[in-house]
Formats: C-alpha cells, structure tokens, sequence
C-alpha cells in the first residue's frame, strides 16, 4: 500500500501568508492607535496639570514671562506673549511634574497677557475629539507634524497664534523668533489663525488679529471670564487708547455695552449712533458713545427701558447684519433687524418684538421686528439727533421712531409696546 505525503501548495502557503500579514497590520494598527491614545492622555492631563499650577501661582504674584517668548504688540505696546512654559517657567513656580509633550520632546506652548494674570496653555493632539483612527498606517507617523495634528487649549481665551496651513506656533516662525515679536499694525503676507478657544478661531494676517487684544469689547470681557457683574469696565478696542464703558453682564449671557442713555431733563440733541455726549458714571444727564468709538463690527442690538440709574425694566434684541461697520456711509444705508427676542420679563400687554400693531397691519406702528435699526432709507445724510430706525413716525416726516435723549419717542403709543414714553438705552454686542 503506497503512502501519499500530503502538503500545503504554494496557493495555501499564499493565503497563509496574507492572512498572518493581515493579522500583523492590524495588531500593529492597533497597537499604534492604543500608544496614540495613552500619549493624547498624557497630553491632556499635563496641560491640565500645568494650568492648575499656574493657577495657583497667581495667587502669589505674576506670572513668569515663556521661555522663548514672543511678544505680540500693537503699534508698538505690548499686549500678549507667546512661547513656552519651559524650564524657566515651571522652576519659577516650583512645578515639578513632568510638562513635556509624550511624542516630540517638546515643551507646551504659553501665552500670557500683559497684566501677567491671564494665561493660555496649547498642546498638539493626534487624534481629533478622540475619533477612531485610520487604518492608514502613514496617518499614524504624520501624525507628528503639527500640520496634521490638533491644537487643544486649557486656560483663558486669549487667541494662540499657529501660523496657517503648517499649525507651527509663532515662536517657532524664524521671522518672528529672530525678532522677538510681531506687532498688528505692521501686516505682512504671513497668515495666521488665532486659537481662543479649539472650536473658536480668528485667522488673517497680523491686522485682522485685533480681536485677540484682551478686553476689547465687554462682550470680550465676558467671554474671558474677567466679568464681576454690570459695572463700569476698560475697554481697548485699539489696543491704543482704553476708555471707560458700562458693560451689562447679566441680561442673556451679558457682555453688552452700553451706547446710549436717555435722561428726561436732556435737551434733543447731539444724541445717536454717531454723537458723543455727557460721561458714562452720570446717571443725571443724557449719554452717548458714540459707536464709531468702539471700531470693531457688532452683531446684536439690545434696546431696553430703565427705572433708575441702569437698572434695566425691559429688554428685547435682535441681529444685525455683520459688515454693518461703525461708519457713516454705512448709517446711510437702509439695514433691517433679523428677528427679535425679548431677553428680560414684559410686563405689558404688546411688546416690541409683537410682529403687528394693534389694527394687524405692519404698519409705520409696527412692533421693532419690522423696524430694523438702522437709518432711514430714504436719508441722504446721517440725522443725529438720536437713535433712529428706519419708520417715520405718524404724521410727522420730521421726527422717527427711536431713542431720543429725552426718552423713547411715543408719536403712536399704539401697538408699541412697553418702552415708549418711558427713559431707554441702547447696547450692543
């Protein structure tokens, strides 16, 4: 009986090859996503750790300048500073804990504003929001390149600078590092993006940047934490010239600032979206900002009635077109409000924001949803003896609805809801 020696043929051998190379990718893909987890781990709770070290470390003093810093000037001054929390800065505020990123060996980026309190910490994560990893094996060793990585901030909302496409941070750029700083007003063809928070991002080249400079608006002020209730403020839109303002930081989320003020012994003049008038402590006489003042676009409107000082009695806003810029060409062009929301209690029984007067007709009596807040259409030349919007008022083509210096204009009390007759602001955001 002949005995048959049976063995794998070259095509099984083949598929056994394949298979155990499929096995080994996969497990090696695996390993390296699980490595890559563990170092974006490592990640986040260093930077985690170091700002709660430079937290605690403003309780004893200012903090230290990075290591490597660059400073971020406008026209010459000073604001922010950018490098790294490195060895200088962890032994000055004896944190030991070890704040080098996992991959690169590098230490985290640092910014610092000028008053030395407020502080923004960055590292580089390797996978976005924790999303499942490619299978892309190539992705996983790219991953090393900041282009291909994913800023992740702790600390205030300060706006770290990457430059665009290759995510390098500023101090990293030869330009900027060989200088030692960058200044706003002096634009190049460098594009940046400004990190204020992960998701909320300016990017331009250095003069569209302005909007990092600390407390530029009050809504600014809000959105860094630096609100202690409504109350006079500092704001810098320009980073040049600081002036007073009343932000209120209560009605929907705060960060309103407060344009115009009426006052019932206020004569009817010099008082609107252009004006400047009176001082913002005196609660005795008419006040106007002056919009032109706070250079930068807004994108809200709040009107509102008050009961004494700034207490505000009734509240409505709505949106308004963003390229509506503080100047006066643009006060000429007709720019209606979108839609309308009332942000504190009526207590009437029609309010600015109802869409009809009282006959159903959207009328020159309409509620504010149909006025817009801009100028007129039919002007020629800004009228700026108050903050008028775009209806004349009944019976009289010499008067519009609006904010006078003397209170709300009240030319037709019907179907106009809780403010008019009464004193009134003005705020934006």
């Amino acid at each position: 009986m002949k005995h048959i020696k049976k063995g794998f043929t070259l095509v099984e051998l083949m598929v056994v090859v394949v298979i155990l190379s499929v096995l080994a990718t996969v497990g090696f893909i695996s390993y390296e996503a699980y490595l890559v987890d563990t170092r974006d781990s490592k990640r986040l709770a260093q930077i985690t750790g170091l700002r709660d070290g430079l937290r605690l470390a403003t309780t004893k003093g200012s903090l230290p300048i990075p290591d490597d810093a660059v400073e971020i000037r406008n026209n010459s001054t000073t604001f922010l500073y950018q490098g790294y929390a490195g060895e200088d800065v962890l032994n000055s505020i004896s944190y030991s804990d070890s704040t080098v990123d996992p991959l690169d060996e590098t230490y985290y980026t640092y910014m610092l504003s000028d008053n030395r309190k407020d502080f923004q910490i960055m590292g580089f994560l390797e996978k976005y929001n924790q999303d499942v990893i490619s299978l892309n094996t190539q992705s996983v060793f790219a991953a090393v390149n900041y282009s291909q990585r994913f800023p992740n901030t702790v600390g205030k909302k300060l706006g770290i600078l990457l430059q665009q496409q290759t995510n390098t941070p500023l101090q990293e750029i030869p330009e900027y590092a060989g200088t030692g700083f960058i200044d706003l007003q002096n634009p190049t063809t460098n594009l940046f993006d400004a990190y204020i928070t992960d998701t909320y991002i300016i990017s331009g080249k250095e003069n569209d940047l302005i909007g990092i400079i600390p407390y530029t608006t009050c809504k600014k002020i809000a959105n860094n934490g630096g609100s202690y209730g409504n109350g006079i403020y500092n704001i810098n839109p320009t980073g040049l010239n600081p002036f007073e303002v009343y932000c209120d930081m209560e009605i929907d989320g705060g960060g309103w600032t407060l344009i115009g003020r009426s006052h019932e012994s206020a004569a009817p003049n010099d008082f609107g979206w252009l004006s400047k008038r009176g001082t913002v402590r005196d609660n005795n006489s008419a006040y106007s900002l002056g919009v032109d003042s706070i250079e930068t676009n807004f994108s809200e409107i709040m009107i509102s009635s008050y009961s004494s000082g700034k207490n505000i009695s009734y509240a409505a806003k709505t949106s308004v077109d963003r390229s509506y810029y503080k100047n006066t060409a643009n006060y000429k062009t007709f720019s209606r409000g979108v839609g309308c929301t009332e942000v504190f209690p009526v207590t009437s029984w029609r309010s600015p924001c109802d869409a009809t007067g009282v006959d159903g007709k959207a009328t020159e009596h309409s509620a504010l949803v149909f006025w817009g807040f801009f100028n007129y259409s039919g002007l020629d030349t800004v009228n700026d003896s108050h903050f008028y919007f775009d209806h004349f008022a009944r019976n009289s083509p010499t008067l519009f609805y609006g904010l006078y210096a003397n209170g709300w204009n009240k030319e037709t009390g019907d179907g106009l809801g809780e403010l008019f007759g009464k004193q009134g602001m003005v705020f934006v955001r």
